[in-house]
């Protein structure tokens, strides 16, 4: 499925993540080493055939994480951010990618829980039971009462052969919660392999009590009563049993289990909604992904996404303030919030938020776009310039970039660079007639005559009106070959087609500017000037929704 995701028909498409995982060994002497000393190398995650939904969760929150790498965060918020990710991809059955995520987590966050847990059920899922007894065995040092992690290293105990290991970490787990059929059940897996078919009974019956709908009880439960000589009972459990796990109460994996399950599905039915344009019907279907999991970052960006397009701009910034308060850095937010400020004129804001979302996400061509655009309507021409040339480098397609910097060029007068760039321009993109057009329009009247070529003005004009729509631009475009040429007659006889069309369209303001060359014209002088400082071109801004 592809994500809808977008702001004005900005479309927001983020670089496919790729790359393999790797790690530095921890330095083996010397003092106490810093936290940040032994951390694994995180490369972007390879997330081929993850649903797409989940794809954009986890190139945002590693986008966070390389945003708080950036900013030099404490441990505890860097932990925190490597941690984001390794969950992620836990969820995404990327159990070897999320390793050192997960490792470095643990390290930056040495007492916190989940992160030991998490690495636990990534090597149990990786068939690694010594790295998951040791990670189990770390979580209990972190929370002894830990519920979850007894049963689970309970488990693995029981499953490789070691009931003595296992029952004092059941039995405990049963004094904390008695109604726990998963501990029972294992508990009464261990009595059974230690011989004691008695007591295995007494305990795989309590399972069955605390969960009658516990199948998978059944054929341990038949091996004890037939361990016992009781043939009957044994068989009336075989034929109840069915091949099912029984897994602990687990409010850590709950919280994977429930993004898949339930806010994932919510975000893929908006997302479709969003598709087909019903823009309440999507907005409605984020805020139910949002009740169940509330501090998603992804779905308040989609859900001020939806409420933008369905016209509240207000309650769209909201969910996008939402969105980067829950994941600093997340590019995709902060572009976002970029554009509704442009919308609104509030030009410093918007390069604030552009400048951060770019800071984050170097490789997000529409936000670079966006800030190149911002900041040479801001007078920042070299910074402009030098983002729309990273622009040209990430999208050689994007040919409004090199448009872009052509134009910086022009404001600063750089008339012979600017004409490379649109020549260039021009010949890769031969679809784009706004280029050939710019290129016409410098030939014909750049202040620097060894830049000017008048006949090849006029003869990519004359090109252009072949094919192009008549337009006040291209008429004035035309005038100025023509004059260049000195068929001063003729290019005055145009700049009043490009003047009587701007009256038409009831632009005077447009009018008046286009006067100053007429009089040019009839004084038999060329232009020398392909755009008025006051310009639209020189102040680009995105088209209104």
């Amino acid at each position: 499925m592809q994500s809808a995701v977008r702001l004005r028909v900005v479309v927001c498409v983020l670089a496919a993540l790729t790359g393999c995982t790797g790690e530095t060994p921890p330095p083996s002497s010397g003092p106490a080493a810093s936290p940040r000393a032994v951390l694994r190398d995180t490369p972007p995650p390879m997330m081929a055939g993850v649903e797409m939904s989940l794809q954009e969760r986890i190139r945002a929150s590693y986008t966070a994480l390389t945003s708080a790498q950036r900013a030099q965060s404490t441990d505890a918020g860097l932990g925190r951010a490597y941690g984001q990710v390794g969950k992620l991809l836990l969820a995404a059955e990327l159990y070897d990618q999320a390793e050192p995520y997960l490792l470095n987590a643990s390290a930056l966050e040495p007492g916190e829980l989940a992160w030991p847990y998490f690495l636990a059920h990534a090597y149990r899922l990786r068939f690694q039971s010594d790295k998951a007894t040791t990670e189990f065995e770390h979580a209990l040092r972190i929370t002894p009462t830990h519920v979850p992690s007894l049963v689970w290293l309970g488990t693995i105990h029981v499953a490789g052969g070691r009931a003595d290991l296992a029952e004092p970490l059941l039995s405990k787990a049963v004094s904390l919660e008695p109604k726990s059929a998963a501990a029972l059940f294992e508990l009464g897996k261990a009595a059974l392999a230690s011989g004691d078919a008695a007591r295995a009974v007494t305990q795989l019956e309590a399972a069955l009590a605390a969960d009658p709908g516990a199948d998978a009880v059944h054929y341990a439960l038949a091996m004890a009563y037939r361990a016992r000589g009781d043939e009957q009972r044994a068989a009336a459990h075989v034929r109840l049993w069915k091949d099912e796990r029984l897994y602990p109460a687990d409010p850590l994996m709950s919280e994977i289990t429930d993004l898949l399950k339930t806010a994932v599905v919510y975000e893929i039915r908006g997302t479709q909604a969003m598709d087909d344009r019903r823009w309440r019907d999507a907005a409605a279907l984020f805020r139910e992904g949002l009740k169940v999991a509330p501090r998603d970052a992804t779905l308040h960006q989609n859900l001020g996404t939806a409420l933008y397009l369905a016209g509240d701009p207000q309650a769209a910034q909201v969910e996008f303030e939402a969105a980067v308060r829950l994941l600093p850095g997340y590019a995709k937010a902060l572009f976002s919030l970029g554009l509704l400020m442009e919308e609104r004129g509030r030009d410093e804001e918007a390069l604030d938020h552009f400048s951060k979302a770019v800071a984050s996400d170097p490789t997000m061509v529409a936000a670079r776009s966006s800030l190149a655009d911002a900041l040479r309507r801001a007078g920042k021409l070299e910074a402009s310039i030098a983002e729309y040339s990273e622009i040209v480098k990430l999208d050689p397609a994007a040919s409004q970039a090199r448009f872009g910097r052509a134009m910086a060029l022009v404001r600063l007068r750089r008339f012979a660079e600017a004409r490379a760039v649109l020549e260039e321009a021009a010949r890769t993109h031969p679809e784009q007639p706004g280029l050939a057009h710019a290129l016409a329009r410098l030939l014909a009247s750049a202040p620097d005559e060894n830049v000017r070529d008048g006949a090849r003005a006029l003869t990519i004009v004359q090109s252009l009106e072949k094919t192009a729509a008549p337009s006040v631009a291209l008429a004035e475009t035309a005038a100025m070959a023509l004059a260049e040429n000195r068929r001063f007659t003729e290019a005055a006889a145009r700049q009043r087609q490009a003047i009587a069309m701007a009256n038409q369209a009831g632009r005077s303001d447009l009018a008046g500017r286009l006067s100053e060359n007429l009089r040019r014209y009839e004084s038999a002088m060329p232009s020398r000037t392909p755009w008025a400082d006051d310009d639209p071109v020189h102040a680009p801004r995105p088209a209104p929704r």
